[in-house]
């Protein structure tokens, strides 16, 4: 087996490995936050059962159907033989979903009237879900133009409609954040938003240099960069939420631990993919 086959083979998996595990910690950290404390309500007598379980259900719909049917079109749309070629695939799907249900969401919020705010309003539950079904449209069409145009292309990596949503979505929702974020919050809260917008891009920069040496394609080798960065950025949501369950009130520590474990296991993954031997 060629140098080159060996060093995609070994990025291959080691992607599913992340992508499989973040999403294995993501429903593991949405059982224990969301979906105990949404049922022990149900047994509260003072509840509102049927609005409760419309809320938790969307709430986990929300959270986890744009990866899952993300990930089933991605392996679907591939026809090689090949089970790491359809977990692979699946997996970038489930990431670029990652993105695009990230900015979605977003626009929700800050588009939503403010009489609809309140989770017990009907339609605050209907309306969380179009962020997912959003998602899964475009996704859809991604998918679609993959399987009609795959020919010698081994992956959906090389397929340039799904780079331009990876990109543009990720792109697309840190020109959000930036523009939408408040920096009247105190020293401490500005310094945090700005670092937390300035990392994505370093590490998506890094990223991009180092990969220079094995990837040809500047299209593959910017979305690579971008894959690597999404690891961090999953990472650094499920630490922060960890770490926000064990102390409510807001420390340097809290905001400084999930920035560093996010680089941390951004360094692993591209010391993995990238190195030669």
């Amino acid at each position: 087996m060629k140098k080159v086959d060996k060093l995609l083979n070994r990025q291959r998996r080691v992607t599913i490995v992340f992508g499989y595990g973040l999403f294995l910690i993501t429903l593991v950290m949405l059982t224990v936050f969301t979906i105990i404390p949404f049922a022990s309500l149900l047994f509260g007598a003072t509840r509102n059962h049927i609005n409760t379980l419309i809320v938790l259900i969307t709430l986990v719909l929300g959270a986890i159907l744009p990866t899952i049917v993300s990930y089933v079109m991605g392996d679907s749309a591939t026809h090689i033989k090949n089970k790491t070629s359809h977990h692979y695939n699946g997996v970038l799907f489930g990431i670029a979903s990652y993105w695009l249900a990230s900015l979605f969401g977003f626009i929700r919020a800050e588009t939503l009237p403010n009489g609809m705010q309140s989770p017990s309003e009907p339609w605050y539950s209907i309306s969380s879900l179009w962020p997912a079904l959003a998602t899964i449209i475009v996704m859809l069409f991604v998918s679609i133009s993959y399987a009609k145009n795959q020919k010698n292309k081994s992956s959906i990596l090389q397929h340039r409609p799904y780079q331009v949503v990876l990109v543009g979505s990720a792109l697309a929702f840190l020109a959000y954040i930036a523009i939408i974020q408040d920096y009247t919050l105190g020293a401490m809260l500005t310094v945090y938003a700005i670092v937390t917008l300035l990392v994505p891009v370093i590490l998506v920069f890094i990223a991009y240099k180092i990969l220079a040496r094995s990837r040809p394609s500047k299209g593959i080798r910017i979305s690579e960069a971008v894959i690597a960065m999404t690891i961090a950025g999953i990472s650094v949501s499920l630490v922060a939420q960890f770490v926000g369950s064990l102390n409510p009130l807001i420390t340097t520590s809290d905001l400084v631990i999930p920035q560093l474990v996010g680089v941390c296991v951004w360094a692993i993954y591209l010391w993995l993919v990238s190195k030669r031997s």
